[in-house]
């Protein structure tokens, strides 16, 4: 059975990018465009990870953390963030993020090593 990972980013371009190479892997992929299209796509999915931005239209990544938490979902989430301060790590950590990763220092091949170790041995 295929893992499914639900990509939660805004842009277009970098969210093709992921999702063709988590493709590529043997992973499933769903994509929201933005918090509100996140949230909503889980009502009816339960994906396995969640990769999520954190800067998105209509309903920011925070608050995805927090209906997330409000729910008790314990999908693992792992933030893709442009921004880099220790208070925005730690905000997310403590609304129950798994990892937090910044896109600007992020090269080929880390999502793989970074989904390896959240996801079971030999993933999909």
């Amino acid at each position: 059975m295929k893992h499914s990972i639900l990509i939660a980013e805004d842009e277009p371009l970098l969210r093709q990018l992921i999702g063709l190479e988590l493709e590529e892997n043997g992973f499933e992929v769903l994509q929201a465009s933005d918090g509100a299209q996140a949230l909503a796509i889980l009502e009816k999915s339960q994906p396995d990870l969640i990769l999520l931005d954190l800067l998105m239209p209509r309903v920011d990544g925070y608050d995805v953390l927090r209906a997330l938490r409000k729910q008790q979902r314990t999908i693992p989430v792992l933030v893709l963030s442009n921004l880099d301060s220790p208070s925005d790590q730690k905000l997310c950590k403590d609304l129950g993020a798994k990892g937090f990763f910044v896109k600007s220092n992020f090269e080929s091949g880390d999502l793989m090593k970074m989904l390896q170790q959240y996801l079971p041995v030999g993933m999909q």
